[in-house]
């Protein structure tokens, strides 16, 4: 099964910028919001050096990652179909 892995912070202005994005999605995938603050062991595991970044998983396996400030519901959606 597949499942969207949002990583953010709470003092991220780009991380803000794109919550009402991601609640939008939420009608269309799984998406699992990590705050690296409260959960930073997990964020190590995946690797997470910037937020926000997005992760695509499948079967606990990465399958793509978007990061940054210019990520967009419509890359989200291409990387969640591949």
């Amino acid at each position: 099964m597949k499942q969207v892995l949002y990583f953010h912070a709470p003092n991220c202005a780009p991380c803000a910028a794109l919550k009402p994005m991601i609640s939008q999605l939420q009608n269309e995938m799984t998406i699992i919001s990590i705050d690296t603050a409260v959960s930073y062991q997990r964020a190590v595991a995946w690797n997470i050096r910037s937020v926000p970044t997005i992760l695509v998983i499948s079967n606990e396996m990465e399958q793509g990652r978007l990061v940054g400030s210019s990520i967009t519901t419509d890359a989200i959606r291409r990387l969640y179909k591949q």
